[in-house]
């Protein structure tokens, strides 16, 4: 339809947007959020893979919690990853040994 090149860009703190292009008004569109994530962002659904002995890993879900309330707990077994459970059930890596990745 050559309407796919345009965007739509919603302005901060207010209801307004505007528009690249000409967009129909009944042109479905995609909208991203970007969110910028730190030790302290909470998460609805964290993913922690530790490993229990060498080679050998178990995972445990976390409702509501930031990375940094998980560093606060002593853990028994080292923590080698945590990942972010999205809607579609993908997992979104975001801490890997030690280092945040996002």
């Amino acid at each position: 339809t050559g309407f796919s090149d345009g965007f739509v860009r919603f302005h901060p703190n207010t209801n307004k947007c505007s528009t690249s292009s000409f967009i129909p008004i009944d042109i479905p569109f995609i909208v991203d959020i970007e969110k910028e994530v730190t030790e302290e962002t909470k998460f609805d659904r964290l993913l922690e893979v530790y490993e229990i002995q060498e080679g050998v890993y178990k995972s445990l879900l976390h409702k509501g919690i930031s990375l940094n309330e998980r560093f606060e707990d002593d853990n028994f077994f080292p923590t080698k990853a945590y990942y972010i459970l999205n809607d579609d059930l993908t997992m979104t890596l975001i801490w890997k040994d030690g280092e945040l990745l996002v």
